[in-house]
C-alpha cells in the first residue's frame, strides 16, 4: 500500500497562509507610510507575562468550544494514551491481562504481560488529571496553558521582555490554541514544557548560580525522558556539550538527584507494565506486533502474524514504509515531505517571510546563545527516523520561536539609505502577524479551506466522530453493551474502532473484533449479561444492529 503524497491543500502546507503572504507582499509594494502599531507590553514582573498569556490562551480556547467542541479521538496513538490516562485515573500503573484479550487487540497497546499503552507515561498522567476533573481533554487544556507559560519563561532568558511576550503570543497561536497539540489527545505540550524548562534554566544559570534553577533543569530532563525519550536524549546531549565545567559541577548533584528519582519511578512503572524495570513498553509492543519501526536503517522486525487482518495490514504498512526508505529516491521524497510538514507547523509561510530577509542573522543569534547544538541534534534525529510529526520536535519548539522573533526584530529595525526601506521593513515585520491573527480568528468557523490530512498549526482532523456517535448512542442504552466490529475486506486500517477502557469488564460499552463463529460465541458466553450488537463500520454511515444469534 503506497503512502499518500502530501498536497498543497492537505493542511501540511495551508493554502490560507500562502494567499495571505501574497497579499502582504503586494501591499508592501504600495506602502508609503508605516509605523509599528502592534502592542508589545513590557510587564513589570516576568511571571506576569507568562501567567497572562497562559490564562488568555486557555480562556480563549474555552470560549471557542461552541465552534470547536471537545475533540474526539481518531488516531491510534490517541486511544492508546486515553487507555493509559484511564488506568492512572483509577490508581493503577497497568491492568491485568483479560482472559478474552484476543478480541481486544489493537494498535499501540498490548495485553501480555499486562494490558497497557506502549507509550511513556507523561501524556497518560496529563489525561488522568483531566479524567479526574471530569474529562481527559481538561488535562490537555491545562497542559497547553502550562506550555505557553513555560515558553514565555524560556524566551525571557534569551530575548528582551517585550519580544519574549511576542514570542509567547506566537507560541500560543502556533502550538496552544488551534493546533492538534491542544485539539487532540496526541500530545506535544508535555515535551515542549520539558524543553522550555531546560533551556530557560540554562539560560539563566549562565548568568547566576541557583539551586532552584538547577532543579528546574533536572525536572525538564525528567519530563522529556517520560514524554519523548529518544528526542530527549539527543536534546540533552546537545545541551550538555554547550556547558562549561563550572556549570557542569553546579548541576551534577541537584540534577543527579532529580534524575535518580525519575529513573526509580520509571523503573517501578516499567516493572509493573512489562515485568522488568529495564524493559520499556515500546520494546514489548515491538516484540509482539513489530512496531514501532523507528529507524529505517535498523533490521525489519519479524513477528508472528496477528490473527486480525487490520493488525496485519498495519504491520505491512509500517514494514513498507520502513523498507522503502532504503531507496535513495524514496528517502529524498520522504525527507522533502517532512521538511514541508514540520516547517508548516512551526513557521509556515508568514513567519518565514522575515527570515527570508534576515534568516542568517537570526540563526547567528541562535548560535551565539548556544541553542544550535540541541536544535540541530533533535531535528537531525527526527529527520533520520521512519516518521516525523510536529510533536517529535516539541523539545525545541521554543527555539523556532526565537528564530521567528529575531527575524521580526531585525526586519522592524531595518535601516537603509532611503527612508522608504524603513517603512517597508516596518510593514513587513508586522503585517504577517496581523494575517496570522486573522487566520486564527477565521479558522474555528470553518471559513478557510482545509484538507483531510491537516497537520498545520491552524488545522486539525475531526477524529473518528462516527465511532463517538455510536458509542454515545450505546451508552444511553439500559444495561451494559457488547459491540462486535465488522470490517469489510478493504477496510482502511488507520480508522480503528476497537479500543476499550482500562477495566474492560466494568465498562459500559465493550468493543470487540470478530474472529469466527465458534470463538465469538465464547465471548458472548463470557459477557452473557450484556446486550450484544454488531457495527458495520465500513458502511456509510456505519450501522449498528442487534448481533444475530
Amino acid at each position: 500500500m503506497a503512502m499518500a503524497p502530501a498536497t498543497l491543500h492537505q493542511g501540511d502546507l495551508n493554502l490560507a497562509e500562502y494567499v495571505a503572504q501574497v497579499l502582504v507582499l503586494v501591499a508592501a509594494y504600495f506602502v508609503r507610510r508605516s509605523r509599528w502599531i502592534l502592542p508589545l507590553p513590557s510587564p513589570r514582573r516576568p511571571w506576569h507575562a507568562a501567567a497572562a498569556l497562559a490564562a488568555g490562551t486557555m480562556a480563549l480556547r474555552f470560549l471557542l468550544i461552541p465552534w470547536m467542541p471537545v475533540p474526539v479521538p481518531g488516531v491510534h496513538d490517541e486511544f492508546s494514551y486515553l487507555l493509559q490516562g484511564d488506568t492512572f485515573a483509577h490508581g493503577h500503573l497497568t491492568n491485568p491481562t483479560h482472559p478474552m484479550w484476543r478480541f481486544f487487540e489493537s494498535m499501540h497497546i498490548f495485553h501480555v504481560p499486562s494490558y497497557q499503552s506502549m507509550y511513556p507515561p507523561m501524556q497518560g498522567l496529563i489525561l488522568a488529571v483531566g479524567d479526574l476533573l471530569g474529562n481527559p481533554w481538561i488535562g490537555v487544556w491545562l497542559a497547553c496553558g502550562a506550555m505557553v507559560a513555560a515558553l514565555v519563561w524560556m524566551l525571557q532568558a534569551y530575548l528582551p521582555p517585550r519580544w519574549a511576550v511576542l514570542g509567547g503570543f506566537l507560541g500560543a497561536l502556533h502550538y496552544g490554541l488551534l493546533s492538534y497539540w491542544m485539539n487532540s489527545y496526541w500530545g506535544g505540550a508535555h515535551a515542549a514544557i520539558g524543553g522550555s524548562l531546560v533551556l530557560g534554566a540554562i539560560g539563566r544559570l549562565r548568568k547566576r548560580p541557583s539551586l532552584v534553577l538547577s532543579l528546574t533543569f533536572g525536572i525538564g530532563l525528567a519530563i522529556l525522558a517520560n514524554s519523548r525519550p529518544f528526542e530527549g536524549v539527543l536534546f540533552t546531549i546537545g545541551v550538555l556539550i554547550t556547558l562549561d565545567r563550572r556549570l557542569l559541577r553546579q548541576l551534577v548533584i541537584p540534577v543527579g538527584i532529580v534524575l535518580l528519582a525519575a529513573a526509580i519511578g520509571m523503573g517501578i512503572y516499567f516493572n509493573a507494565v512489562t515485568g522488568s524495570p529495564f524493559r520499556m513498553p515500546y520494546q514489548v509492543n515491538r516484540a509482539t506486533y513489530g512496531w514501532p519501526m523507528t529507524q529505517f536503517w535498523l533490521p525489519t522486525p519479524v513477528v508472528e502474524p496477528s490473527i486480525h487482518k487490520p493488525m496485519r495490514d498495519y504491520y505491512n504498512w509500517e514494514k513498507q514504509a520502513h523498507d522503502q526508505l532504503r531507496s535513495p529516491g524514496a528517502l529524498w521524497n520522504e525527507f522533502w515531505l517532512r521538511v514541508r510538514r514540520l516547517w508548516s507547523f512551526f513557521l509556515g509561510p508568514l513567519l518565514t517571510l522575515p527570515l527570508v530577509f534576515f534568516g542568517e542573522r537570526a540563526w547567528r543569534y541562535v548560535r551565539t546563545r548556544r541553542l544550535a547544538p540541541p536544535f540541530l541534534l533533535v531535528v537531525a534525529g527526527v529527520m533520520a527516523g521512519q516518521s516525523a510529526t510536529p510533536h517529535y520536535l516539541a523539545p525545541v519548539a521554543g527555539i523556532f520561536l526565537i528564530l521567528a522573533v529575531q527575524g521580526i526584530r531585525l526586519l522592524r529595525a531595518r535601516r537603509a539609505q532611503e527612508p522608504q526601506s524603513t517603512r517597508i521593513g516596518m510593514f513587513l515585520a508586522q503585517a504577517p502577524l496581523v494575517m496570522l491573527v486573522m487566520i486564527a480568528a477565521l479558522r474555528p468557523f470553518a471559513i478557510l479551506p482545509m484538507g483531510d490530512g491537516a497537520m498545520s498549526w491552524c488545522c486539525v482532523t475531526p477524529g473518528n466522530t462516527k465511532r463517538a456517535e455510536i458509542a454515545a448512542q450505546l451508552a444511553r442504552q439500559s444495561g451494559d453493551q457488547l459491540v462486535f466490529v465488522h470490517y469489510n475486506p478493504d477496510h482502511y486500517f488507520h480508522v480503528e474502532w476497537v479500543y476499550n477502557a482500562a477495566d474492560i469488564d466494568r465498562a459500559k460499552v465493550v468493543w470487540a473484533r470478530q474472529i469466527d463463529g465458534d470463538e465469538d460465541r465464547k465471548l458472548l458466553a463470557y459477557f452473557h449479561d450484556r446486550t450484544a450488537w454488531i457495527v458495520l463500520a465500513d458502511e456509510d454511515p456505519p450501522r449498528v444492529m442487534p448481533y444475530p444469534r
